[in-house]
Protein backbone atom coordinates (compact mmCIF):
# COMPACT_ATOMS: atom_id res chain seq x y z
CA UNK A 1 0.00 0.00 0.00
CA UNK A 2 1.32 3.58 -0.97
CA UNK A 3 1.75 6.20 1.80
CA UNK A 4 -0.88 8.16 2.71
CA UNK A 5 -1.42 11.75 3.30
CA UNK A 6 -1.70 11.98 7.07
CA UNK A 7 -1.95 15.03 9.96
CA UNK A 8 -0.60 16.01 12.72
CA UNK A 9 -2.78 16.08 15.68
CA UNK A 10 -2.48 17.23 18.92
CA UNK A 11 0.81 15.46 21.08
CA UNK A 12 2.50 15.64 17.00
CA UNK A 13 0.61 12.12 16.38
CA UNK A 14 0.20 11.70 12.40
CA UNK A 15 -3.23 10.81 11.62
CA UNK A 16 -5.16 9.28 7.72
CA UNK A 17 -8.38 11.32 7.87
CA UNK A 18 -11.04 8.82 7.01
CA UNK A 19 -11.40 10.88 3.39
CA UNK A 20 -8.20 9.89 2.81
CA UNK A 21 -8.84 6.01 3.37
CA UNK A 22 -12.18 5.99 1.20
CA UNK A 23 -10.49 7.74 -1.48
CA UNK A 24 -8.08 5.10 -1.48
CA UNK A 25 -10.45 2.11 -1.48
CA UNK A 26 -12.49 2.95 -3.92
CA UNK A 27 -9.58 3.92 -5.96
CA UNK A 28 -6.86 1.62 -5.32
CA UNK A 29 -6.75 -1.31 -8.09
CA UNK A 30 -5.78 -3.48 -5.09
CA UNK A 31 -9.57 -2.97 -3.99
CA UNK A 32 -11.39 -2.94 -7.51
CA UNK A 33 -14.69 -4.94 -6.97
CA UNK A 34 -14.70 -4.13 -3.01
CA UNK A 35 -17.63 -2.25 -1.26
CA UNK A 36 -18.84 -0.43 1.40
CA UNK A 37 -21.86 -0.08 3.27
CA UNK A 38 -22.97 1.57 6.13
CA UNK A 39 -25.90 0.53 8.12
CA UNK A 40 -27.47 1.81 11.64
CA UNK A 41 -28.13 -0.99 14.41
CA UNK A 42 -29.74 1.53 16.74
CA UNK A 43 -31.54 5.17 16.24
CA UNK A 44 -33.37 7.15 18.93
CA UNK A 45 -33.95 11.04 19.16
CA UNK A 46 -30.77 11.56 21.00
CA UNK A 47 -27.98 9.12 19.55
CA UNK A 48 -27.08 6.81 17.10
CA UNK A 49 -25.36 3.02 16.41
CA UNK A 50 -24.53 2.79 12.93
CA UNK A 51 -22.01 -0.35 11.42
CA UNK A 52 -19.90 -0.32 8.47
CA UNK A 53 -19.25 -2.91 6.49
CA UNK A 54 -16.62 -3.83 3.86
CA UNK A 55 -16.76 -6.54 1.36
CA UNK A 56 -14.71 -8.35 -1.07
CA UNK A 57 -15.45 -9.24 -5.05
CA UNK A 58 -17.06 -12.31 -3.37
CA UNK A 59 -19.51 -10.77 -1.22
CA UNK A 60 -17.43 -11.96 1.67
CA UNK A 61 -17.03 -9.45 4.70
CA UNK A 62 -13.65 -8.82 5.32
CA UNK A 63 -13.88 -5.77 7.57
CA UNK A 64 -16.57 -4.03 10.07
CA UNK A 65 -16.21 -1.03 12.02
CA UNK A 66 -18.82 0.08 15.05
CA UNK A 67 -19.51 3.92 16.08
CA UNK A 68 -22.08 5.33 18.23
CA UNK A 69 -22.57 8.97 18.73
CA UNK A 70 -24.79 10.70 21.33
CA UNK A 71 -26.44 13.79 20.43
CA UNK A 72 -25.68 15.88 23.55
CA UNK A 73 -22.30 14.70 23.73
CA UNK A 74 -20.82 17.77 22.18
CA UNK A 75 -21.47 20.90 20.38
CA UNK A 76 -19.93 18.90 17.15
CA UNK A 77 -23.12 16.21 17.37
CA UNK A 78 -25.65 18.89 18.34
CA UNK A 79 -26.18 19.04 14.37
CA UNK A 80 -23.65 16.46 12.80
CA UNK A 81 -24.24 13.26 15.46
CA UNK A 82 -25.78 11.12 12.03
CA UNK A 83 -22.77 11.93 10.04
CA UNK A 84 -20.15 11.83 12.72
CA UNK A 85 -21.20 8.55 13.69
CA UNK A 86 -21.09 7.53 9.71
CA UNK A 87 -17.63 8.85 9.16
CA UNK A 88 -16.33 6.51 12.62
CA UNK A 89 -17.78 3.54 11.54
CA UNK A 90 -16.27 3.87 7.92
CA UNK A 91 -12.59 5.04 9.24
CA UNK A 92 -12.72 1.81 12.19
CA UNK A 93 -13.51 -0.84 9.00
CA UNK A 94 -11.48 0.62 7.04
CA UNK A 95 -8.48 0.93 9.55
CA UNK A 96 -9.70 -3.15 10.69
CA UNK A 97 -8.85 -3.56 6.95
CA UNK A 98 -5.26 -1.97 7.37
CA UNK A 99 -5.72 1.14 5.61
CA UNK A 100 -4.70 3.94 7.28
CA UNK A 101 -3.53 2.16 10.30
CA UNK A 102 -0.90 1.62 11.74
CA UNK A 103 -2.11 -0.48 15.01
CA UNK A 104 -4.11 2.97 16.23
CA UNK A 105 -7.70 2.10 14.89
CA UNK A 106 -9.09 5.91 16.24
CA UNK A 107 -9.42 7.90 12.93
CA UNK A 108 -8.85 11.22 13.48
CA UNK A 109 -12.33 12.30 13.34
CA UNK A 110 -13.00 10.12 16.40
CA UNK A 111 -9.99 11.38 17.92
CA UNK A 112 -11.50 15.45 17.64
CA UNK A 113 -15.15 14.15 19.14
CA UNK A 114 -13.37 12.41 22.21
CA UNK A 115 -11.53 15.41 22.67
CA UNK A 116 -14.70 17.92 22.48
CA UNK A 117 -16.27 15.90 24.48
CA UNK A 118 -13.89 15.88 27.42
CA UNK A 119 -14.06 19.49 26.92
CA UNK A 120 -17.97 19.21 27.20
CA UNK A 121 -17.47 16.99 30.35
CA UNK A 122 -14.80 19.10 31.82
CA UNK A 123 -17.09 22.71 31.27
CA UNK A 124 -20.43 20.57 33.01
CA UNK A 125 -18.56 19.86 35.70
CA UNK A 126 -17.07 23.32 36.66
CA UNK A 127 -20.52 24.20 36.25
CA UNK A 128 -21.66 22.04 38.79
CA UNK A 129 -19.14 23.05 40.72
CA UNK A 130 -19.86 26.46 40.05
CA UNK A 131 -23.53 26.09 41.07
CA UNK A 132 -22.42 24.81 44.34
CA UNK A 133 -19.99 27.17 45.20
CA UNK A 134 -22.80 30.01 44.56
CA UNK A 135 -25.32 27.67 46.38
CA UNK A 136 -22.66 28.30 49.69
CA UNK A 137 -22.33 32.22 48.85
CA UNK A 138 -25.97 32.46 48.74
CA UNK A 139 -26.37 30.33 52.16
CA UNK A 140 -23.61 33.02 53.53
CA UNK A 141 -25.03 35.93 52.72
CA UNK A 142 -28.67 34.58 53.50
CA UNK A 143 -27.82 33.25 56.71
CA UNK A 144 -26.14 36.54 57.82
CA UNK A 145 -28.55 38.87 56.31
CA UNK A 146 -26.13 40.53 54.12
CA UNK A 147 -26.52 41.22 50.39
CA UNK A 148 -22.75 42.18 50.04
CA UNK A 149 -19.60 40.52 51.46
CA UNK A 150 -16.09 41.19 51.52
CA UNK A 151 -13.07 38.12 51.16
CA UNK A 152 -9.76 38.06 50.59
CA UNK A 153 -10.32 36.82 47.24
CA UNK A 154 -12.90 39.52 46.33
CA UNK A 155 -16.42 41.39 47.10
CA UNK A 156 -20.00 38.81 47.01
CA UNK A 157 -22.81 40.29 45.69
CA UNK A 158 -26.31 39.14 46.46
CA UNK A 159 -28.81 40.34 43.83
CA UNK A 160 -32.70 39.86 42.89
CA UNK A 161 -32.80 38.45 39.45
CA UNK A 162 -36.39 38.23 38.48
CA UNK A 163 -37.72 36.56 35.39
CA UNK A 164 -41.01 36.05 34.11
CA UNK A 165 -42.58 34.01 30.95
CA UNK A 166 -46.62 32.95 30.10
CA UNK A 167 -47.84 29.91 30.69
CA UNK A 168 -50.67 30.43 27.69
CA UNK A 169 -49.02 33.15 24.88
CA UNK A 170 -52.45 33.74 23.33
CA UNK A 171 -54.53 34.62 26.94
CA UNK A 172 -50.89 37.02 27.26
CA UNK A 173 -50.96 38.51 24.12
CA UNK A 174 -54.86 39.04 24.51
CA UNK A 175 -54.40 40.97 27.98
CA UNK A 176 -51.93 43.09 26.65
CA UNK A 177 -53.91 44.26 23.78
CA UNK A 178 -56.83 44.97 26.61
CA UNK A 179 -54.78 47.04 28.94
CA UNK A 180 -52.72 48.53 26.11
CA UNK A 181 -49.42 47.01 27.11
CA UNK A 182 -47.59 45.83 24.60
CA UNK A 183 -44.56 47.69 25.70
CA UNK A 184 -44.28 44.76 28.02
CA UNK A 185 -43.09 42.86 25.30
CA UNK A 186 -39.49 43.01 23.51
CA UNK A 187 -39.83 45.01 20.34
CA UNK A 188 -37.85 42.06 18.16
CA UNK A 189 -39.60 41.03 14.70
CA UNK A 190 -39.70 37.23 14.40
CA UNK A 191 -37.80 36.84 11.08
CA UNK A 192 -39.31 33.27 9.63
CA UNK A 193 -42.89 34.41 10.10
CA UNK A 194 -42.28 37.63 8.65
CA UNK A 195 -41.25 36.25 5.32
CA UNK A 196 -43.45 34.05 4.66
CA UNK A 197 -46.47 36.37 5.83
CA UNK A 198 -44.92 38.98 3.30
CA UNK A 199 -44.73 36.30 0.75
CA UNK A 200 -48.22 35.26 1.39
CA UNK A 201 -49.58 38.94 1.30
CA UNK A 202 -47.10 40.48 -1.11
CA UNK A 203 -49.10 43.86 -1.35
CA UNK A 204 -49.19 44.44 2.60
CA UNK A 205 -46.47 45.36 4.50
CA UNK A 206 -46.29 46.71 7.96
CA UNK A 207 -45.95 50.76 8.03
CA UNK A 208 -42.24 51.54 8.96
CA UNK A 209 -41.14 47.60 8.09
CA UNK A 210 -37.45 47.98 7.78
CA UNK A 211 -35.44 45.51 5.74
CA UNK A 212 -31.81 44.32 5.03
CA UNK A 213 -30.88 41.59 2.61
CA UNK A 214 -27.60 40.68 2.32
CA UNK A 215 -25.35 37.84 0.42
CA UNK A 216 -23.84 35.11 3.06
CA UNK A 217 -21.63 32.01 1.87
CA UNK A 218 -21.94 28.95 2.96
CA UNK A 219 -19.59 25.63 2.62
CA UNK A 220 -21.48 22.17 2.20
CA UNK A 221 -19.07 19.43 2.61
CA UNK A 222 -19.45 17.42 -0.94
CA UNK A 223 -22.09 14.24 -0.72
CA UNK A 224 -20.62 10.85 -1.03
CA UNK A 225 -21.20 9.52 -4.96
Amino acid sequence: MKSLKTIKVQGGKEYVEVHTRVNYFRSAEEYKGWGENCDIIEKTDKSILMKATITNPDGHVVATGHAYEDKDASRINQRNHVENCETSAVGRALGFLGIGSDGRIASYEEVVNAKANEKEDEIKEIKVQQDKINQKMLKICEDQNLDSLKTHAGTISRRVHTSYWPSDWDKMHEFLKDNDALHLLEKRVHNTNMREFLEANPDVAPPGLQVNRKHTITVLKPRKK
